[in-house]
């Protein structure tokens, strides 16, 4: 099959080449490459892109850095005239002063509202006992909270009782601190709820009395209000019977456990429905052999099964608050 070169017209047998000139046909005479496809492959178009981005970034951080700054510059001089054509006006000037004057004055003779604090400028209320409802139930939840968090949480507690085996803190307003507790710990048991008589009420949390032989613990709240009293007042008791600590030996040996121990902690506090209280369990023994837990069933000693716990990177919290 003969061909004739597209350039020099030299007729030959097929070929890619031109015998004559040297022309490469098949490139010569191969369809050109779409014009968008040429433009998307331009690597200058792809620079141009990425200048007009900067541009706009660059632009869009002055302008909103030179807001802000004008907004910080008002804020300072309060309305006071910067250019020195307003600040040269004497009308201007005396007008500014007088606005500053009065602006003062209102604020010197404003009078102070029953119940509330005024903070430059601002007014926050205070709750008075009025305005705080009757305390109706408490709640009981058990919590695994890591050890420095509870350090910050209790900075600002007050200590309402304290023993070898754990500590008490109360707040009288605990918002903030339930939501920092409830935040940073791991709930571990179920919450128990104990809805209130006029004149209080009993709520127990304890170890089965059958099989729990070697690990036994309780906490008992009991809450009461005289006729003549005005808030509800709140005691409790936790004790825990346990042997001593062991080492890894000594638990691995399946030997008899060493004797028990029977430790406690009380105290007592005034509950609101605005206020909480925490009591940290603390044992000596933070390792218990898990056959001894196993023994005792679901509940919230089940903290003894927290690798954290045991190793005394975390705190066994329970929380009372009121409602």
């Amino acid at each position: 099959m003969m061909m004739d070169c597209p350039r020099c017209g030299f007729s030959q047998p097929q070929d890619r080449y031109c015998a004559n000139c040297g022309l490469d046909v098949e490139n010569y005479v191969a369809k050109p490459v779409p014009w968008l496809v040429r433009t998307v492959q331009n690597p200058n178009l792809h620079l141009s892109l990425i200048a007009a981005l900067l541009v706009l970034v660059t632009g869009y951080i002055i302008y909103s850095q030179s807001e802000r700054f004008g907004r910080e510059v008002g804020n300072l001089f309060h309305g006071t005239p910067l250019a020195s054509r307003e600040a040269g006006d004497p009308q201007k000037a005396v007008a500014v002063s007088e606005n500053v004057q009065m602006k003062t004055v209102h604020e010197d003779e404003r009078p102070a509202a029953s119940g509330a604090l005024s903070v430059e400028g601002t007014e926050t209320t205070v709750p008075t006992a009025a305005s705080i409802p009757e305390l109706q139930k408490i709640e009981v939840s058990y919590w695994e909270v890591p050890r420095d968090a509870l350090a910050t949480l209790i900075s600002g507690a007050e200590k309402v009782g304290e023993s070898a085996e754990g500590r008490a803190y109360y707040w009288a307003s605990a918002a903030k601190q339930i939501e920092t507790l409830q935040t940073a710990g791991r709930q571990i048991s179920l919450p128990r709820t104990l809805s209130l008589t006029p004149t209080g009420g009993q709520l127990t949390v304890e170890t089965p009395s059958s099989g729990a032989d070697m690990f036994q613990f309780g906490i008992y709240f009991q809450v009461s209000k005289a006729a003549e009293a005005k808030d509800f007042s709140l005691k409790w008791e936790s004790t825990m019977v346990m042997p001593a600590p062991e080492t890894q030996a000594e638990a691995a040996s399946q030997a008899p456990a060493k004797a028990l121990t029977e430790v406690s902690l009380t105290g007592n506090s005034t509950m609101t429905s605005t206020s909480a209280m925490i009591v940290v369990i603390e044992p000596s023994n933070r390792s218990p052999r898990p056959e001894y837990v196993a023994k005792a069933g679901s509940g919230p000693w089940s903290i003894f099964t927290s690798e954290a716990f045991r190793g005394g990177v975390s705190e066994w919290v329970i929380l009372v608050k009121g409602q």
